[in-house]
C-alpha cells in the first residue's frame, strides 16, 4: 500500500486552504486546447511542490483550453465560480510565511479583482456562493473557534452563522441549488471529519456520517457527492472511496476506490463527478494529484490535466 502523503493530513485539520489576491493581469493560455462557448467550465488551484505558491486556472470540462489567470508570487486556491458564470471567490495568501489570508473575487476571465475581507492575520477557509449569488459562505477561525459566516457581496456586512464550541469546528459548507439547506464538513478529534446536512440558517443539522469529505450537490439536489476518508478509520488501508447519496432514500453507491482525494464536483448536467487524486505517472514525483472525471456508475475515467512538473492540480469546480 502506498503510504499517504503528509500534506493531506495537515489539510484535514485546516493548514492549505489559502485566501486572499490583487492585480487583474490578462490571462496566460497554457494549453493548445480551443475554448468552446457550449462547454461548462472547471476553476481549480495549482499548487507548486512545496505548496508555497499557486495560482488559479480555469479550462473547459473537457480538460481543453487550460489557462492560468494571474502569475503572482504567494497562494491563491479554492476557487469557487458564481451561479452566473461571472464570477470567481477564491482566496490569496502574498507571503506563505506570514499566513496572512483574505477572500478576493475576480471576474472568470481574471480581471477586475477586489479584495472582499480584511482579516489578515485570520484565517478563512473554503469561500463558495449562495444559490441566488448575493452570499458567499466560509469558514472563519476566531477566538479559538471554527464556525460558518456570510459575506453579503452588496454591502459587505459578515454575520455568523454557526456557533459551536472548539470540540466542533465547522470547515467547509456548499449550499444545496434551492438554497435551503447546507452541507458541512465539521471536524473533531473523536471522529476526524463528519459531514452533515442542516437548513441555510445552521439549523437542525442532521450528521450524514463520519470520516467523509469533499462534498457536493447535484446539479438537482437530489444526490450528493463525497469521499470516505479511511486516514481517520482505525485499521482501514488509508485508501478513499467517492461515494454518491440519494437524499430521499439514504442509499449509497461507490464510484471509485483510489489514493489521495480532497474533494469532489458534479459536472454541470450532473452526469459525470471531478475529483483530484494521486496519480502514478508523473516521472519526478511518486503521487501526483491530477484532475479527473467520470461517470456515476465509476464508467469511463478520464484524465483532465496533465502534470509538467512537480506541481499539485486541487479544488475542482464545474459550472
Amino acid at each position: 500500500m502506498k503510504n499517504r502523503k503528509p500534506f493531506y493530513s495537515l489539510m484535514a485539520i485546516f493548514f492549505l486552504l489559502y485566501l486572499c489576491r490583487f492585480s487583474g493581469n490578462a490571462a496566460q493560455q497554457e494549453s493548445n486546447g480551443k475554448s468552446g462557448n457550449s462547454l461548462g467550465k472547471i476553476v481549480y488551484s495549482v499548487l507548486g511542490e512545496n505548496f508555497d505558491n499557486g495560482s488559479i486556472y480555469i479550462m473547459n470540462e473537457d480538460g481543453s483550453g487550460q489557462t492560468r489567470l494571474h502569475n503572482l508570487a504567494g497562494v491563491e486556491d479554492s476557487p469557487c465560480i458564481s451561479p452566473d458564470g461571472t464570477k470567481i471567490a477564491y482566496g490569496y495568501m502574498p507571503d506563505f510565511n506570514d499566513k496572512k489570508r483574505d477572500i478576493y473575487q475576480m471576474n472568470i476571465d481574471g480581471s477586475e479583482v477586489k479584495r472582499l475581507t480584511f482579516f489578515n492575520d485570520q484565517t478563512v477557509y473554503s469561500p463558495c456562493y449562495s444559490p441566488d449569488g448575493k452570499k458567499l459562505i466560509f469558514s472563519h477561525f476566531v477566538s479559538e473557534n471554527w464556525d460558518l459566516y456570510t459575506l453579503d457581496l452588496q454591502d459587505g456586512t459578515i454575520a455568523r452563522l454557526t456557533m459551536t464550541g472548539p470540540e466542533l469546528e465547522e470547515r467547509q459548507a456548499v449550499p444545496s441549488p434551492d438554497g435551503k439547506k447546507l452541507l458541512c464538513v465539521i471536524y473533531s478529534k473523536q471522529y476526524g471529519k463528519s459531514l452533515y446536512l442542516m437548513n441555510s440558517d445552521g439549523s437542525s443539522p442532521k450528521k450524514l456520517g463520519d470520516y467523509f469529505d469533499g462534498p457536493s450537490f447535484s446539479p438537482d439536489g437530489t444526490k450528493i457527492a463525497y469521499y470516505q476518508d479511511g486516514y481517520y478509520i482505525p485499521d482501514d488501508d488509508k485508501d478513499y472511496g467517492i461515494m454518491i447519496m440519494d437524499l430521499k432514500t439514504g442509499s449509497t453507491s461507490e464510484v471509485i476506490h483510489l489514493h489521495g482525494l480532497t474533494t469532489t464536483s458534479f459536472s454541470r448536467d450532473g452526469s459525470r463527478l471531478l475529483f483530484n487524486a494521486e496519480d502514478e505517472w508523473h516521472p519526478i514525483m511518486q503521487f501526483q494529484d491530477e484532475i479527473f472525471s467520470i461517470n456515476l456508475d465509476g464508467t469511463d475515467k478520464k484524465r483532465l490535466t496533465t502534470a509538467t512538473d512537480s506541481s499539485w492540480k486541487l479544488w475542482p469546480m464545474a459550472h
